[in-house]
């Protein structure tokens, strides 16, 4: 009886080393495969699979039809508004509080993981580049320049509203989701000759209103002290080069490229500047997988000095990353006086759609 056991026991040994033996073999030669290149193609293809798949699950959780907006705060200076795409991408419209209080646009993303609010946001477009508007001031005729507004400072905060599309005011904090058709910042500020904000020279209310896919600003400008100017910029659009490559200026029709991404003609005493062009709207498009194009308007041409200064509307081919449009007002050596009781309207609008 003993003798059986032990022979039982035997052959239970030897199965369960087999056994073993052939799992560590399986196990080998499934880490072989999966650090071979036909593995490695497996998972990422395996991948980007269950990544789009959790991406549509999450589209869909999100409930909103094409009309529809979702606004988040992640933080006290960060404000992001999420709307579906035709294309089942997730856009965000992404904006940053200035230290000096004002909301500046900061720039266009995909939602990666179509999450809201996204840990995995792809830049289409901006950064740390302005879109608004940038004054090139002087307090006297020859003196030395400086630049207010934007990113550059000198311009300080007076009050601010956040409004949904009703005129409803909005007050939400930091983390909280608040679906809306459309929002509106409206913002009284003051521009400065000084960084210390004491020297003002005009106060502007500025009026975002953001709607799925597209910004519009409007701006009005009071002066209250004479002041000279040179070129400055009432309207830009800094992209990446692979959602950037070229530009058609509508109103000329002209079409231009620029160089592809990783490559650029500007070096450090050239600037390659390419339009100036009579246009007060320009489509921007590039070579990307992503099939959108960005349609800039201003609109009126007192605005660009009825542009009779050089640069007009340009497109500059920044770096081997990126390019950026302007519209241009005004020469250096001019000296434009602007006497205080002037008034001025602007109204520059940002859209993102799908190419045809």
């Amino acid at each position: 009886m003993v003798s059986r056991t032990r022979k039982r026991i035997l052959l239970v040994s030897v199965f369960l080393a087999i056994l073993l033996l052939d799992i560590l073999l399986v196990v080998h030669a499934g880490k072989r495969l999966l650090s071979s290149e036909y593995g490695r193609k497996a998972i990422s293809l395996a991948s980007k699979g269950m990544g789009s798949i959790r991406k549509n699950i999450n589209i869909r959780n999100l409930n909103l039809s094409p009309n529809e907006m979702i606004a988040v705060k992640p933080t006290e200076k960060e404000l992001e508004i999420y709307n579906i795409l035709p294309d089942d991408n997730i856009l965000v419209t992404k904006f940053e509080r200035k230290d000096w209080g004002t909301w500046n646009i900061h720039g266009w993303y995909i939602a990666v993981d179509g999450n809201v609010p996204s840990s995995r946001l792809h830049m289409l477009a901006g950064g740390e580049s302005d879109w608004e508007y940038v004054f090139r001031v002087a307090e006297k005729f020859k003196g030395e320049y400086v630049l207010s507004g934007g990113s550059h400072g000198r311009e300080g905060m007076e009050d601010i509203k956040l409004l949904n599309a009703e005129d409803y005011e909005l007050d939400f904090q930091p983390g909280e989701k608040v679906k809306l058709n459309g929002l509106k910042i409206v913002e009284n500020t003051f521009l400065t000759f000084d960084e210390g904000l004491k020297k003002k020279y005009s106060t502007v209310q500025r009026k975002y209103t953001v709607s799925p896919s597209r910004i519009m600003l409007e701006t009005d400008f009071r002066f209250i002290k004479d002041v000279y100017m040179g070129t400055s910029y009432v309207c830009m659009f800094p992209t990446k080069k692979e959602y950037g490559r070229y530009i058609r200026f509508d109103d000329t029709g002209k079409t231009y490229e620029t160089p592809e991404l990783g490559k650029t003609l500007t070096d450090g005493t050239y600037k390659n500047y390419m339009g100036h062009e009579e246009s007060l709207s320009a489509t921007i498009w590039g070579d990307s997988s992503y099939k959108y194009e960005f349609k800039i308007r201003i609109g009126n041409k007192d605005m660009v000095d009825g542009f009779r200064n050089r640069l007009k509307a340009f497109y500059w081919d920044v770096n081997k990353l990126g390019n950026k449009l302007y519209f241009s007002k005004f020469d250096n050596d001019d000296y434009k006086k602007i006497e205080a009781g002037t008034s001025w309207h602007n109204e520059s609008s940002w859209e993102l759609q799908l190419k045809n």
